[in-house]
């Protein structure tokens, strides 16, 4: 017995499994019995009308019947007879269907259909009356289904899809799409996940449309299928179907799939909407915990988005590993950011020469206003010349007139001066006798008052009898009732309490002298040991329920040193301050999370707190943590982007 490929038709030996050419799976050679053959391709077979004079018998779990062939009208004579003829003629195709696709499961539960398998096919489809199309669907769904995959290529395949590789790094697109048949028929041979991202990812790239439309025709969930026909569907413009995927691919495969390949996919969706707002927001997400077969398209990703962050070296060995997915999946989004950096130059470039003529202009107006100045100056000069000689004639007249007029208003003066000094010494003898009659009042009052304090200071005192030992104030008795001790005659004051205390000496803590110790983000500067000292003599000061003050001395602590006994006395303050409102302090209790001071270590918590300052990616302390949160999580790239970040803060 010999074997057939039914991709290409050529027969081979028995034990050969696939087609040396194609790598198809291959069929036992099909036998034709006597009077009756099935032929997918013969529409001769396939007639309700064919008589047969013998009988035949399917069981399965949905239909037992037997059928006696009669004439062309397939009589039927059993037990289910009574039950078909209530039935719909719907109801008892699909039931004839089931049956048939039941039998085709146990014929290619191996994934192999045998000669004796196809017989029994044949005879059943006869049996049941179906139609050459239906056959056919039934038989090419559950191949598909029962087509054993292997997840490891054979020699040749693996070549080819080295070369596949290569092709797609180089971005020789010509080569790609000599092998793309090829990468499809290993699709369906081997579930290599590789292989599979692979061709649905140029699939999606190269042939967006076609990508939809195998989607769509598609039996089963394959989780890259869905992830590039998202992406696809969006360059199309078909954004609800890209969005129904995204959905897709972040919850049906939680259990087998990292999930932060969801926020991959829909950055680029982003990028393809040339949103770069919602891009970046997006692909903060994504820390490196994404399936291997992403890194390019991350790396691609990142220097469409920070691009502008890195040296020129970097970008261009950033986009070097990524060529392929820069000139044709993001071509658009690329040639835009292009655009844009262009009407950036152009901006710029007009922006100097408007400056250039605008100080050109300036200078020539300045030039010009100094001429004008210096003619005013010279006529104002000469006018004022000839103003001045005629201000000292009239001002010689009227200084004459004017000195005549004083001599006169004088004598006139000195005469009422002399009636205004009667009535100012009049005046100020009322005013003396008013003063010291106001005086001796006052005396008395004085003298009333202290005279009454003292009545009442001694009312004040009293005397109580108290035990020198335990304290205990008795009302009576000469021994103590607490502890026997003989009790002792003392005075007992009523002094308020308030005029006891005393304003210390020592400085009060003053928000606005903290100005030149504190930074724009309200966290303290890095102190000398002299200025350490000083602010801590003000820190110290404060009351305790400053919590502002605290947590400025928490941070002063760990400036003074990082002992044990100084990262404990930090630790207290600036947690207090943290849970009294000061929500700089919650943020910088990022600290105790990032290097396990004092607290174990907790690196997602350390992130959650510096993220508090809604600052933090402009504050030097916050963005040196976020680098050594990078490098302590092992995200290199990360680490490096936020090195970047620092380097333009510094």
């Amino acid at each position: 017995m010999s074997k057939i490929c039914p991709k290409c038709n050529n027969e081979w030996p028995d034990e050969f499994m696939v087609c040396p050419k194609d790598g198809t799976t291959l069929i036992a050679k099909p036998q034709k019995p006597a009077g009756f053959s099935l032929n997918l391709g013969d529409a001769n077979a396939i007639s309700g009308g064919v008589n047969m004079s013998d009988n035949h018998s399917v069981s399965n779990n949905t239909v037992n019947t037997t059928t006696s062939n009669v004439d062309s009208h397939n009589v039927v004579t059993n037990n289910i007879t009574q039950i078909e003829r209530e039935k719909t003629q719907e109801e008892l195709k699909h039931e004839k269907e089931l049956a048939f696709r039941e039998e085709c499961l146990k014929v290619y539960s191996n994934g192999i259909l045998t000669s004796e398998g196809k017989r029994k096919l044949d005879d059943l489809r006869y049996r049941l009356g179906l139609d050459e199309n239906t056959v056919n669907k039934i038989l090419s769904e559950v191949a598909k289904r029962s087509e054993r995959k292997s997840s490891s290529l054979s020699p040749v395949h693996q070549i080819t899809y080295n070369n596949i590789k290569t092709a797609i790094i180089a971005n020789r697109l010509d080569l790609v799409g000599r092998l793309m048949a090829q990468l499809k028929a290993m699709v369906q041979r081997y579930s290599a996940e590789e292989i599979q991202f692979t061709y649905y990812m140029l699939q999606a790239v190269l042939y967006p449309k076609e990508c939809t439309e195998e989607y769509e025709s598609h039996y089963e969930d394959k989780y890259w299928q869905a992830f590039w026909s998202s992406i696809a569907y969006r360059r199309l413009g078909n954004i609800e179907k890209s969005e129904l995927l995204v959905a897709d691919v972040g919850d049906k495969w939680t259990d087998t799939i990292p999930q932060e390949n969801v926020f991959v996919l829909a950055t680029v969706n982003a990028l393809i909407d040339k949103d770069i707002d919602t891009a970046k927001s997006h692909f903060d997400n994504i820390s490196g915990e994404h399936s291997p077969y992403l890194s390019n398209l991350t790396t691609c990703l990142y220097t469409l988005i920070y691009g502008d962050t890195l040296s020129s070296e970097e970008l261009k060995q950033m986009q070097k590993e990524s060529v392929f997915y820069i000139k044709n999946l993001f071509a658009e989004i690329n040639s835009y950011n292009l655009e844009q950096k262009r009407l950036q130059a152009e901006a710029e470039a007009k922006r100097v020469a408007e400056e250039k003529k605008k100080l050109e202009e300036a200078e020539a107006k300045r030039i010009a206003e100094e001429k004008r100045q210096q003619a005013e100056a010279e006529a104002k000069r000469v006018a004022e010349e000839k103003r001045q000689q005629a201000e000292a004639e009239a001002k010689r007249v009227a200084e004459e007139k004017r000195q005549q007029a004083e001599a006169e208003a004088k004598r006139l003066a000195e005469e009422k001066n002399r009636q205004k000094e009667a009535e100012r010494l009049a005046v100020k003898k009322k005013q003396q006798a008013e003063a010291e009659c106001k005086r001796v009042a006052e005396e008395r009052k004085q003298k009333e008052d202290s005279e009454r304090i003292a009545e009442e200071s001694s009312k004040q005192v009293s005397y109580v009898m108290k035990c020198p030992v335990c304290g205990y104030k008795a009302k009576s008795g000469k021994f103590c009732p607490i502890c026997g001790t003989k009790l002792t005659e003392q005075i007992s004051d009523r002094i308020a309490e308030e005029s006891s205390k005393q304003v210390s000496d020592v400085m009060k803590f003053d928000p606005q002298l903290m100005q030149p110790y504190i930074d724009k983000f309200g966290y303290l500067r890095k102190l000398n040991a002299t200025k350490i000292a000083e602010l801590k003599s003000v820190l110290l000061a404060a009351p305790k329920s400053n919590y502002q003050a605290q947590f400025l001395l928490g941070q002063l602590y760990i400036q003074e040193n990082t002992s044990a006994l100084n990262l404990s006395l930090a630790y207290d303050a600036i947690k207090t301050a943290s849970e009294h409102g000061v929500y700089e302090a919650g943020a910088f209790m990022a600290y105790f999370y990032l290097y396990g001071k004092v607290i174990p270590q907790d690196l997602d918590e350390a992130e959650r707190r510096i993220k508090i300052d809604e600052d933090f990616k402009k504050n030097p302390i916050f963005v040196q943590m976020m680098v050594d949160l990078f490098v302590k999580k092992g995200n290199a790239m990360l680490a490096d982007v936020w090195k970047s970040k620092l380097k333009k803060l510094k």
